[in-house]
């Protein structure tokens, strides 16, 4: 995966002893890194976030199945 870090992400670090969270407070530069490293060395990542889900209308369904069909 080749997700650059942008301004705002927050990461978490891997190591289950360790635990470092950090955010992003300035846009990265054109080289920045694609996976941060935490201090301890291991590799940090995005926290999880439980997905939202969301009730379509039969409206809203049409609405998006006639996007979808048609691009």
């Amino acid at each position: 995966m080749n997700c650059k870090v942008s301004e705002g992400q927050r990461y978490i670090c891997s190591n289950p002893l360790c635990r470092c969270e950090m955010e992003v407070r300035a846009a990265p530069g054109a080289d920045a890194v694609t996976r941060p490293q935490c201090v301890c060395g291991s590799a940090m990542k995005k926290p999880y976030v439980k997905p939202a889900f969301t009730e379509l209308t039969p409206e809203d369904a049409k609405e998006l199945f006639a996007k979808w069909a048609f691009d």
